[in-house]
């Protein structure tokens, strides 16, 4: 509380001048605070600060800023989560964010783009590339400001209207551009990650094969531990790939008819270990007039790979996982039950959101990158169906999703 105070009590020293660019720092340590300010100071700026992630959100929503520095590790929201949200929603999503990350912290910047934000800094932050970005960043957003308050004046000339969607296409080229480079900068980080960590995981195989000399039980453990690890950051490089090609249209579909009941059980088969370690029981049970589907056979692996692995790892000892599917008028619908702890309502909504981690310590401990899910969504999405998931707290889940049944929607 101490901290606050101080925080707060500097701020109320300074008054703002209205035609000031207002500049927002999400920081909780007084110590950045200030030495930001320090680096802007002089620059013309209105600042303003908040403590934590609920206390950025109210003041982006009563006092709309220019832009905002935000750090990543904030209380109660995490600096992802405010980013997220502010650029969800139709009035704040022009207010540029400069998310603020350790060193060489590239998984944070990943997520970051993921989340919306407009550029990113380092620390310790250096003043003149803090004073260059916010300029540059303020720049944009005034343009931008201006092009849309034109675009509101100049409704009845045509003349105008012309201008504006010369603008337009030129911004939505800009866009395009902006979009493939992120792609490409995902791409190539998963590149120069995969070499090294395939070396990691592949020494680590020997070792555990023992091909190099013995090892004992301590080490045998550490071994695994590390090849455990490698895997999942393997795992986790692949899925933040996955997104990406499919956000970028470059994940084509290739359609074809095939046994749905068949791929069903290739999918539990594909999952049969950890049924076993677990005892658990699951059921088939898929209706006549839907035992054939057209559909993208890789696709639907994937889908049904996330959702099935989900229902294993949530479900308790000697659980059960049911999985279903029955024709409607123009689609199937398949749904993939378990015996889990299930969800509350509100978690039904974000469970499909990209690096979503329930609350609940008995959920999120078996959670995983956040990304099946949204990955198996968008899949969906691709064939023309949608996914949904009905729950109740303490009585398992049902994560449902249906495809055409004469295959997708024509673009």
């Amino acid at each position: 509380m101490r901290r606050r105070g101080k925080v707060e009590r500097v701020m109320a020293k300074e008054n703002p001048v209205s035609n000031q660019p207002r500049i927002l720092i999400v920081e909780d340590d007084p110590t950045n605070i200030e030495l930001m300010k320090a680096q802007l100071y002089g620059e013309g700026y209105s600042i303003e600060c908040a403590l934590d992630g609920d206390e950025a959100l109210l003041q982006v929503s009563q006092n709309r800023p220019d832009l905002i520095l935000l750090d990543i590790m904030i209380p109660k929201r995490s600096g992802f989560e405010v980013c997220k949200q502010i650029k969800s929603e139709m009035e704040t999503r022009s207010i540029p964010i400069v998310m603020v990350t350790a060193l060489q912290d590239m998984e944070s910047r990943v997520k970051g783009i993921t989340v919306g934000a407009d550029d990113f800094l380092t620390r310790p932050v250096d003043k003149s590339q803090l004073v260059a970005r916010v300029k540059s960043l303020l720049r944009m957003k005034q343009l931008q400001d201006e092009l849309a308050s034109e675009s509101y004046a100049s409704r009845e000339s045509s003349e105008k209207v012309q201008i504006q969607q010369r603008v337009l296409k030129s911004m939505s080229e800009q866009l395009m551009q902006a979009s493939h480079m992120k792609y490409e900068f995902i791409v190539n980080m998963s590149h120069a990650l995969r070499t090294p960590l395939n070396v990691i995981i592949g020494f680590s195989e020997m070792l555990q094969d023992e091909l190099v000399g013995q090892l004992n039980v301590k080490q045998g453990k550490y071994v695994n531990n590390v090849l455990s690890s490698g895997r999942e950051l393997q795992k986790l490089i692949s899925n933040i790939v996955d997104v990406f090609k499919i956000d970028a249209g470059k994940v084509p579909l290739e359609i074809t008819e095939f046994s749905l009941k068949g791929a069903i059980q290739t999918a539990v088969d594909s999952l049969d270990t950890l049924g076993k370690d677990k005892n658990i029981e699951v059921s088939i049970s898929v209706a006549p007039e839907a035992s054939r589907i057209s559909a993208d056979p890789q696709k639907l692996a994937t889908i049904l790979g996330n959702l099935l692995s989900n229902a294993f790892k949530f479900s308790p000892e000697g659980g059960k996982v049911t999985v279903t599917a029955e024709r409607l008028e123009s689609s199937i619908r398949i749904c993939v039950a378990d015996s889990g702890p299930g969800l509350l309502p509100e978690e039904c909504t974000m469970v499909f959101s990209e690096f979503y981690r329930a609350a609940d310590p008995a959920v999120s401990a078996h959670a995983g990158s956040g990304l099946g899910l949204a990955i198996s969504k968008k899949l969906v999405m691709m064939h023309g169906g949608e996914m949904w998931v009905e729950s109740e707290k303490g009585n398992g889940s049902k994560f449902m999703f249906t495809l055409l049944h004469q295959g997708p929607r024509q673009k």
